[in-house]
């Protein structure tokens, strides 16, 4: 009795191999791939690239470039040293700077470096290691080639090292003087101009600069000139960028200082003359000419006043090219589609101003003349010409003709392959827009009732075609939009109408009662997907044999693939295992049911349940999807045992499983068994031993292929303790069965919560062993038993020690005298649940009332992680692979064994 990711199986077992039915992968863009988008979660920073390593006595300088974030910013580096290849202690750092100074001793030795980056999502991988740390020096001193006072503030501007010595500036360190003593001193980043703050007004001051590397600081550049603070020129440059070959004007303005002034263009070694046609009056501020080349150009303009004070300030004049339009290809134009067009200037100096030369542009189409962008929607199909001027802010002009074709509105016509399908079947779209050029792409909608988006697929050569899915029963309309990327065009196709009807077997009956424990009222029936894609319980009606009625109304939510839906009478028992998704005792005035007896809705009082898919226009003439009962009409193929008084004991009729999923066979005496809590003869019926556990559209998920049960101790076979201990059973005691097992989450999302289901065991009145097993008569009565301690600890083969979760069983489960088919337990689990990767060690202890052969499954169902790919319903095309979120591809483990197989896997189900 052996769990493998599809439920447990016999001691020894292995997975049975995957179906050998072929499975038709989905096409691509299938409307059920169109899942909603996710964002994509942060990920650790990616590898640096190798960094760079100089050392100057004890200090090493290493430097690095930002590696990408992947989505978090990085918050820190890890430099972790290496001396002569082994690893020292790393170094952590903020952020703010990508070259940092590490200490090392001894100073000996092979030193290389490797740097990390973190986030919020962790610590990256390192990058390769750096070369070996050569010898480095002190940067060289910088030049101040500009400075103007204001009146506690003083303006700089330097040139950079003519050397760093060979680690990146990362400051530089403004010391203020007053008679030769130096000030406090200021740090600024790696700039080449700033503002020195908090001089005292007419106190005259001078200053040098020193560049700073990791390493350390280097020699102070020269002092500057004196400035006075409030008394010296203070100089400032106003004057626009130009354009060549037209007039230009600027001006040099100074506040403070004693007129009359003195201007001059002083030489350094980043600056030269003024841009060639441009001139500086020495008695008067302006910079005046006609600028004959492009460029740029450092210029410092120097200012002496009548008292032999000076002041100087470093700008840069920026002249442009004459303006030049440039239009990439232009848009193609549709008549009622937004037309959008932006026109670019290359050269000229701002601001801009844009008109229409000559020529016209399409009806309800304008330029602005502000930025250049030509918007509008056109009326009119047609080619139009047009001349667009652009001027500079000296007058220099520009025109350029362009074309702009308009095309006819689109239109799109929606076609389908088939108009009559099975529901769950893939229906072919066809899709022809025209008569212009069309690309793009287009979204199907459901558009019965509320509009529904299934997928969007592209365009290719004014056509689009693609396979989709009904999601309704009966008439279901379908409409696309194009959305066009050529035109921008935003347009709807005709309707088309697609008759979906449902198969049988597509919604079954898992589990139900018409009386329990609470009376006549105490009701209950599960409704399970067993499609291939979600499916609209609204209006699917339950029919009972004695003409009761109950139809689910529109206000509930599709059933996912693999999901149950519950319906409960007024006095439902189970409300602390499964709250239900449609409680009747409270819809009378909704008019979903109708009443046969008393006040309140009733799910019948015997005979059996049918549900009937709303796939017809006339009501009650629907497909039925499934029948169990006693009734006929209420059964499929043979019917089940009627009671001959109605049971006092909790009980239900519930369907059988193999391999997670329902049976269904088309016999409903087969497919389900009679349960009750004390097993025996209940109502005129033999029953079994086993609980009602119904499942809600919020219940968990069995996920049998996302959490797998092994072997606890996998050095050992599975019938070895302490994986089995098997006490056989005399003529005066019962015997004990004591299953062992390691549950691991291969999920990559925590489970909130775990439960183990039985889904098949030998005992009286039971389900019949497994499909593909044959065990040798008589069989064992096992009966699943609460353990007398809650934990029990094991020391395994590999020498680990490890405890062992002894499950109990949930209500309603009742001990004595036990559990059997349907009866579940909770998996203790840690705080936030059992993490990706995470194992949970349990055991079920089960008494063997009769020796025999046995056997057991058991199901994992889980909250908190994707559910996995279910197997599919059968449909008029069959073999397709399912690519909508809720179901897939039939999974291996769900697979029956070929008959090649069937030999191997029965032995592997008996036992002594």
């Amino acid at each position: 009795m052996v769990s493998t990711p599809a439920s447990a199986r016999s001691p020894g077992d292995a997975p049975p191999a995957a179906s050998t039915r072929p499975v038709k992968p989905a096409a691509t863009g299938s409307a059920n791939a169109a899942d909603p988008v996710r964002p994509k979660a942060a990920r650790k920073p990616a590898t640096p690239k190798r960094p760079k390593a100089g050392k100057r006595g004890d200090l090493v300088a290493v430097s690095w470039r930002k590696p990408a974030e992947n989505g978090s910013k990085i918050t820190g580096y890890v430099v972790t040293p290496f001396r002569n290849g082994k690893a020292q202690a790393p170094s952590r750092f903020d952020a703010s700077q990508t070259s940092r100074a590490v200490k090392i001793s001894p100073t000996s030795g092979k030193w290389t470096f490797t740097v990390a980056a973190v986030n919020d999502a962790g610590t990256g991988p390192a990058s390769p290691h750096s070369k070996a740390a050569v010898p480095m020096a002190l940067p060289t001193a910088p030049a101040i080639v500009a400075v103007t006072a204001g009146t506690t503030t003083a303006l700089l501007s330097w040139i950079r090292p003519s050397d760093d010595g060979g680690s990146p500036v990362t400051q530089f360190v403004i010391t203020p003087y007053i008679n030769g003593a130096a000030q406090a001193a200021q740090v600024v980043p790696p700039v080449t101009t700033a503002t020195v703050t908090g001089l005292t007004p007419a106190v005259t001051y001078t200053f040098t600069v020193a560049a700073r590397t990791a390493l350390g600081t280097g020699p102070e550049s020269a002092r500057s000139a004196p400035v006075t603070t409030a008394i010296s020129p203070s100089v400032s440059y106003i004057g626009p960028e130009g354009t060549v070959n037209a007039a230009y004007m600027g001006n040099v303005t100074v506040a403070n200082g004693v007129p009359p002034y003195t201007w001059s263009v002083a030489p350094s070694p980043i600056s030269g003359d003024l841009p060639p046609g441009l001139a500086l009056n020495p008695l008067s501020p302006a910079v005046t000419g006609v600028p004959t080349t492009v460029g740029q150009y450092p210029v410092v303009f120097r200012v002496v006043d009548a008292d032999g004070r000076e002041g100087s300030v470093l700008t840069v004049i920026t002249i442009n090219a004459r303006p030049q339009i440039v239009v990439p290809n232009l848009a193609l134009g549709e008549v009622g589609a937004a037309y959008s067009q932006r026109l670019t200037v290359l050269g000229g100096t701002p601001p801009f101003t844009w008109s229409v030369a000559a020529g016209s542009l399409p009806p309800s189409v304008t330029l602005n003349t502000v930025n250049g962008f030509i918007a509008g929607t056109p009326t009119t199909a047609g080619t139009y010409g047009a001349d667009i001027r652009v001027t500079d802010a000296f007058g220099v002009t520009d025109v350029l003709q362009i074309r702009i074709v308009v095309q006819a509105r689109s239109v799109v016509a929606l076609s389908v392959d088939d108009a009559s399908v099975n529901f769950g079947d893939e229906i072919g779209f066809t899709v022809d827009i025209g008569p212009g050029e069309a690309q793009g792409s287009v979204s199907l909608f459901s558009s019965a009732g509320t509009r529904t988006l299934l997928g969007t697929f592209p365009v290719t050569r004014n056509r689009a075609t693609f396979t989709s899915r009904a999601p309704d029963f009966g008439t279901n309309q379908f409409e696309v939009r194009y959305d066009s990327t050529n035109t921008n065009a935003v347009v709807f196709s005709n309707t088309v109408n697609v008759q979906a009807t449902g198969v049988a077997g597509q919604a079954l009956i898992t589990q139900f009662r018409q009386s329990g424990v609470g009376g006549p009222l105490d009701q209950y029936v599960s409704i399970y997907n067993n499609s291939p894609i979600p499916m609209p319980v609204s209006g699917i009606r339950i029919e009972a044999a004695d003409g009761t009625i109950v139809t689910i109304p529109p206000t509930r939510l599709p059933l996912p693939v693999g999901q149950a839906f519950l319906v409960a009478a007024a006095d439902y028992s189970l409300g602390a295992v499964a709250e239900p998704d449609l409680p009747l005792a409270a819809d009378p005035v909704e008019g979903d049911c109708t009443v046969v007896v008393g006040p309140v809705c009733s799910l019948g009082a015997v005979g059996g349940l049918r549900v009937r898919f709303p796939d017809t226009d006339t009501p009650g003439t629907g497909t039925i999807a499934d029948a169990a009962g006693s009734t006929p009409g209420f059964y499929r193929g043979s019917p089940l045992p009627a009671f001959t008084h109605t049971p006092t004991v909790r009980n239900i009729f519930g369907r059988l499983r193999e391999a997670g999923r329902p049976l269904d066979t088309g016999n409903t005496r087969a497919d389900f068994r009679f349960l009750t809590t004390t097993g025996g003869i209940q109502g005129g019926i033999p029953s079994a031993i086993g609980t009602g556990n119904p499942r809600n559209a919020d219940g968990p998920r069995i996920v049998n292929t996302l959490l797998q049960t092994t072997l606890l101790d996998s050095g050992v076979s599975a019938s070895a303790a302490p994986n089995r201990e098997y006490v056989a059973p005399t003529p005066t005691s019962r015997g004990q069965l004591i299953i062992r097992r390691t549950l691991t989450n291969r999920a990559s999302t925590p489970a909130s919560q775990i439960k183990l289901r039985i889904s098949s065991l030998s005992e009286l009145n039971g389900p019949p062993p497994p499909a593909g097993t044959s065990p040798r008569p008589p069989y064992a009565d096992l009966q699943w038993r609460n353990p007398a301690t809650l934990t029990s600890t094991f020391t395994l083969s590999d020498g680990r020690t490890v405890t062992v979760n002894n499950l109990r069983m949930d209500p309603p489960s009742e001990d004595p005298p036990g559990g059997g088919f349907y009866s579940e337990a909770t998996l203790p689990l840690p705080l936030g649940g059992l993490p990706p990767g995470g194992t949970l060690n349990f055991s079920l202890t089960f008494s063997v009332e009769s020796a025999g052969s046995f056997w057991g499954a058991w199901d994992v169902l889980a909250l908190g992680i994707d559910p996995p790919a279910v197997a599919t319903a059968a449909t008029k095309r069959t073999n397709r692979a399912q690519v909508n979120g809720d179901a897939g591809v039939v999974p291996r483990e769900l697979a029956q064994p070929r008959p090649d197989q069937a030999r191997a896997h029965r032995q592997r189900h008996e036992s002594n």
